[in-house]
């Protein structure tokens, strides 16, 4: 079902929710042992937690499974980035929406704000959070709130095949399966920002599959080495 993200509490019930709904699909080894598993369900709290981070924003997120398709949408009613950025970071201006989204795009770029009284949930962790009313970050690197969530959707979706699409402003940005990259005028402007990313989980599969062999072969060639 549709996630509704309003405060804090939104946000740790749509993650929740979402990873107690694909957590039985994704139990597989495949999943488990290359990161995907892991990875997806990081990214989508990092993601919930970055609309209700923004001041005075709101948002929706769904995600789904069909004939081995998986979906993940999240758009809210923020500023958009390039806004967002004139406000906090004047000092980069930037003046395009394009040149907003490549720029949040990068490891590490990030409007928001670190709080170092923020508490953290493993990234494995499923179901609703034991720290009602708490506020906290569903990371546990250190990085609390700091905003990785388009860094880390991205990288995603090179290393598994996945498409990632972003709207922001009038720019509409795309990266293919292929890993091609197109930013797109849209001639008016939305409101806030919406991001959809979308795999393929047969090509998922295949892409584990071959780099395990590849890993494989690897080791066998580094052991027959150290042996000669």
């Amino acid at each position: 079902m549709i996630q509704e993200i309003i405060n804090k509490d939104f946000t740790d019930t749509a993650t929740g929710n979402i990873a107690e709904c694909f957590e039985s699909f994704f139990s597989g080894n495949v999943y488990q042992e290359s990161g995907y598993r892991s990875q997806v369900f990081k990214t989508i709290g990092e993601l919930h937690d970055n609309v209700s981070s923004h001041s005075g924003s709101s948002g929706y997120s769904i995600a789904q499974i069909c004939n081995d398709k998986f979906e993940f949408s999240i758009s809210d009613f923020g500023k958009g980035f390039l806004a967002e950025l004139k406000q906090n970071m004047p000092g980069l201006q930037i003046t395009m929406d394009s040149d907003a989204i490549k720029w949040c795009l990068q490891k590490g770029n990030t409007t928001k704000r670190s709080d170092e009284f923020d508490q953290y949930l493993p990234v494995d962790f499923v179901g609703q959070s034991p720290m009602t009313g708490v506020k906290h970050s569903w990371r546990n690197d250190g990085n609390h709130h700091q905003g990785f969530g388009l860094f880390l959707l991205h990288e995603l979706a090179l290393k598994f095949g996945g498409i990632l699409e972003i709207a922001s402003g009038s720019c509409y940005y795309q990266l293919a399966n292929d890993g091609l990259e197109c930013y797109t005028d849209l001639g008016e402007k939305i409101a806030g920002v919406s991001v959809s990313i979308s795999f393929n989980l047969s090509d998922v599969r295949s892409i584990v599959q071959n780099r395990q062999v590849l890993d494989s072969i690897h080791e066998s060639i580094v052991i027959r080495g150290n042996e000669l």
